[in-house]
């Protein structure tokens, strides 16, 4: 985006932008938007969240971590929502990496809004996991289960259909025998399902 116009900057939005916009983008806005993008090419989306950071008071530090051309506008939008929600600046930069898409972003925010350890935030702040495998450890450490409960099935190699399975056991008081009996990897999760409620009921 160059151009130096307020009107003609306005115009380059979407009409949906525009309408948020027109009325809020002052000299002194748009100077910080010229300072923070530095002529870099953004689309529309990815500037509606450049401007949100500006206008909720986000600091230039902080803006400049997702105010990047190779961020997509949803990831811009987690990495500003990270921010928004308190966590700080050293934590963010860790998943300010174009390798994570956005669920997967959202995955790691809300394991920090959960007040989760990092040590337990870093076991699936991973690009090799999917959102849903990330979804499902997170969720197991937010149900209170041990590292040491986790730690063995937090892997790739499991889908999370597979990982819910290993987790609801442990969840539902099996032991880490019983679990470990179905905890297989060449076992579909609907097997695992019966064999866990067998345990369960045993």
């Amino acid at each position: 985006m160059k151009d130096n116009n307020i009107t003609t900057f306005i115009n380059y939005l979407e009409p949906r932008h525009q309408l948020l916009w027109k009325d809020v983008i002052d000299t002194k806005f748009f100077n910080k938007l010229k300072s923070i993008i530095n002529y870099k090419d953004f689309n529309s989306y990815q500037l509606n969240e450049i401007l949100t950071g500006i206008e909720r008071n986000l600091d230039t530090e902080k803006i400049a971590i997702f105010a990047n051309p190779i961020f997509s506008f949803s990831q811009m939008k987690e990495l500003r929502l990270s921010f928004e929600n308190g966590i700080h600046i050293k934590y963010v930069k860790l998943f300010a990496k174009r390798q994570f898409i956005s669920c997967q972003m959202k995955q790691i925010r809300l394991g920090f809004c959960a007040n989760l350890r990092i040590s337990q935030i870093m076991l699936y702040l991973d690009p090799h996991f999917s959102s849903d495998q990330m979804r499902i450890i997170r969720l197991a450490f937010e149900s209170g289960l041990k590292f040491s409960q986790v730690l063995p099935y937090a892997k790739p190699e499991y889908d999370s259909k597979q990982m819910e399975q290993i987790f609801l056991g442990f969840i539902n008081g099996l032991t880490y025998k019983q679990v470990s009996s179905y905890a297989h990897i060449n076992i579909p999760f609907r097997q695992m399902e019966k064999i866990r409620l067998a345990l369960q009921i045993a």
